[in-house]
């Protein structure tokens, strides 16, 4: 009797032994693996760094940075009509309106808009403030049907334009609507940018100036 107790105790050791070595490689494997994914996500990220830090872009990056500008040009549109919404809270507004600023190359790029049955030139900036004081105007702004028009080149000092063209849908709260033909340009080209306590120089898509603006029936 004694001895079946001293081997029933011995197999319940063993069997807890092993149990322990079991959940003890399970854990080291699960920690391998994590280490692996995260060395996997990190690589991804450098890679992916690298890319947007190269002197040159592949074809196959410009037709990414295409469709980036795409997304802009949305965006834009949905800053427009929240800037000219009076029934927003003006801090927000004004936050909007930089946003839609930080889409372009710079404030003062030449841009055009349709009012009064009369086209106006003048400058992005110009622009979003003319829609912040707007009064008893609520506009909904959509831009469908981005095409680009133009190849993309590259200029001397190693930037890249295009061109491309829409239609820009306005409807008014006074029963007033438009639908007018852009033409704009949109650049890619090597911004600062910082990454904690880095610097670092990568290509971004920006908004560039309208090139034309035509009433379409």
């Amino acid at each position: 009797m004694w001895r079946c107790g001293f081997y029933r105790k011995a197999i319940l050791i063993k069997i807890k032994m092993k149990i322990k070595i079991t959940c003890l490689l399970l854990l080291v494997s699960m920690a391998a693996f994590g280490q692996s994914a995260e060395r996997q996500v990190q690589s991804t990220n450098q890679k992916l760094e690298n890319e947007f830090e190269r002197e040159e872009v592949s074809p196959a990056q410009l037709d990414a940075f295409e469709e980036r500008g795409v997304q802009k040009l949305a965006d834009l549109a949905e800053y427009l009509e929240y800037i000219s919404d009076e029934s927003v809270n003006e801090t927000f507004r004004l936050q909007a309106k930089q946003l839609a600023l930080d889409l372009f190359v710079t404030a003062d790029v030449p841009y055009k808009y349709y009012e009064g049955e009369e086209i106006i030139e003048t400058t992005i900036d110009k622009y979003l403030k003319h829609l912040l004081q707007q009064k008893g105007v609520k506009t909904h702004f959509e831009f469908p049907g981005i095409n680009t028009i133009s190849e993309i080149e590259k200029t001397q000092d190693g930037t890249y334009f295009w061109l491309v063209q829409f239609v820009e849908k306005q409807e008014g709260d006074e029963n007033t609507s438009a639908r007018l033909v852009v033409t704009l340009k949109i650049s890619l080209q090597k911004v600062i940018k910082q990454f904690g306590s880095e610097t670092k120089f990568i290509w971004e898509v920006l908004l560039g100036e309208m090139v034309d603006l035509e009433v379409s029936p």
